[in-house]
């Protein structure tokens, strides 16, 4: 007899624009079982095993799956997790061929266990709800049902922003009258303006997409825009070409900056800038494509001509006082223009994938990932104030599941420059840090109480680790555990040439990978140094359309 001990449901949304997903774990603690008599008991004792030795002759593994249940069966009382255990060592021990041939190879294939019927009525539905054959979620060419998220008039999408089927293979899509206003900020005022993009599918596994964005700074007095292409090709080795020019203000941590949309929010609220923006003219090529299974190569080509900027209005509700835009470093900080290469690579051993419509997917492995990056400063245009530098930085990261319940996960990185004859404050090596209350990343790989823009110049090693648990600390106590939840501690340091050892610990609670909660204490020089609260809500990511 089988009773079961474990729960995991998965959930995913799309309604109305608004896209989220979840997962549900949940364990069965069994006060009483009641047996009926009537039918025959399953047992498991030795002739079943023998039962199953002689229908498949014994390999040295599957000897060793046999010896495992014997000493189980041997036991008087299982606890759950001797009953999980004793489930899996069975399943293995009777695992069909097809399954075992199927769970040994790279691509994950369905296998059809189960046959269903579906219904001739399934697929009718209520007026309000519409099958898109053009909604691509991570540019997946399949079908998704979307309720109310594109107005049927033409008025309706001019005001609230919608999609034009043009045929079978050409989309248009406006962001709508709702959209003109697209951020704030002390150094541009607001951005007023409109996105457009088209898309054209080649097939059903090849794309093309091209994206132009035009606004109007009030304060600044200047028109802002930005156009990117994307191209899909070659969907079994996931390529995908992508190219974009424009003149907008960024961030000087281009890599891993601030959400702009939060602080816009804290701009025009509480009179905060936690962005350092500077006025940036460039274009931009890159390209990624598979060159091995697990092997990424990954390579890009930009030119920016960068100039400062200042506070051009210090607007906000809040009537505070403005920070000043100019970073410290002003040395660091005159016009010049730059070109960059980058060339990188990262694998990942026996990384499992699915192909959906000829398209290759990558799923899982039980493997580390390995990455390396070389990032050059060059005066390609004979500009003598271009920066010059050659840098290097390598990682490996990790999710390890534990058990049903628990998982860890690393990440540890660490490069130099390996030269740095001219650097500006944009080509320094900067961490990722939530600097405000409110952030769309996870906590697992950035930091929350690192001070603004800690930057390094010469060398730099950083560590993350975290352990997430259903059943932690709160979820041990009875009142709790009827409750969705899970909890998680973590560990981050880093330690670069001006800062000898920085530490910060925390814990946090996750709901159905919503969002968390978490505090945050950091040691320097391991002294107590700062304590924080952090709330990351991965779900402004779908609110916010990055230019870069």
């Amino acid at each position: 007899m089988y009773l079961p001990t474990t729960y995991d449901i998965s959930m995913k949304m799309n309604t109305m624009g608004v896209k989220g997903s979840g997962r549900y774990f949940a364990s069965i603690k069994y006060n009483t079982v009641e047996v009926d008599e009537s039918r025959k008991p399953f047992s498991v004792p030795a002739k079943n095993v023998e039962a199953i030795v002689a229908e498949k002759p014994p390999t040295p593994k599957r000897q060793k799956i046999f010896s495992e249940i014997e000493k189980l069966s041997q036991k008087e009382k299982l606890s759950t997790k001797d009953a999980y255990k004793m489930s899996k060592l069975m399943s293995e021990a009777i695992e069909p061929e097809a399954v075992k041939m199927q769970r040994e190879s790279l691509e994950i294939k369905d296998i059809e266990l189960v046959k269903m019927e579906m219904d001739t009525l399934a697929l009718k539905r209520d007026s309000i709800a519409a099958t898109d054959s053009t909604t691509t979620d991570d540019h997946r060419n399949e079908v998704v049902i979307s309720i109310g998220d594109n107005p049927k008039s033409v008025f309706g999408r001019i005001v609230k922003g919608g999609r034009w089927k043009i045929n079978d293979k050409m989309l248009l899509q406006y962001g709508g009258l709702f959209g003109v206003l697209k951020e704030y900020n002390f150094v541009d005022g607001f951005w007023l303006g409109q996105p457009l993009t088209y898309k054209y599918n080649i097939d059903k596994k090849s794309s093309i997409s091209l994206s132009p964005s035009v606004y109007y700074s009030t304060e600044r007095k200047e028109t802002l825009w930005h156009v990117s292409a994307a191209a899909d090709y070659l969907p079994m080795l996931l390529g995908r070409f992508y190219a974009s020019a424009g003149h907008i203000s960024r961030d000087i941590n281009a890599e891993n900056g601030e959400s702009r949309l939060m602080n816009s929010v804290a701009a025009l609220n509480l009179g905060q800038n936690f962005i350092r923006f500077y006025d940036s003219r460039f274009f931009r090529a890159e390209n990624r494509i598979d060159i091995a299974n697990g092997l990424h190569l990954y390579t890009d080509v930009e030119t920016d001509k960068r100039s400062p900027l200042s506070n051009a209005t210090t607007y906000n509700f809040s009537k505070k006082q403005v920070p000043e835009n100019i970073p410290e470093e002003t040395d660091m900080y005159e016009p010049h223009t730059a070109s960059v290469f980058t060339l990188g690579f990262s694998y990942t051993p026996f990384y499992r994938y699915r192909v959906s419509n000829g398209r290759k997917w990558y799923v899982s492995s039980k493997y580390p990932t390995f990455s390396i990056t070389y990032k050059k400063g060059i005066n390609l245009l004979g500009n003598e104030n271009g920066p010059s530098y050659d840098r290097i930085e390598s990682s490996i990261s990790q999710t390890v599941e534990i058990s049903p319940f628990e998982t860890f996960n690393y990440r540890v990185s660490g490069g130099t420059f390996l030269s740095n004859k001219k650097l500006y404050i944009n080509d320094l090596k900067y961490f990722s840090n939530n600097l405000m209350l409110f952030t769309r990343r996870d906590f697992n790989n950035s930091f929350n109480l690192l001070s603004p823009y800690t930057a390094s110049r010469q060398w730099w090693a950083e560590g993350h680790f975290n352990f997430q648990s259903n059943y932690l600390f709160l979820k041990n106590l009875p009142f709790l555990q009827r409750f969705s939840f899970d909890e998680s501690v973590h560990l981050h340091a880093l330690s670069t040439e001006n800062l000898s050892i920085y530490l910060e610990g925390g814990y946090s609670i996750g709901f159905l990978g919503l969002g968390r909660v978490g505090i945050f204490t950091g040691f320097n020089e391991r002294k107590f140094d700062r304590f924080g609260f952090r709330i990351s809500y991965p779900l402004f990511n779908m609110f916010e359309r990055p230019l870069k």
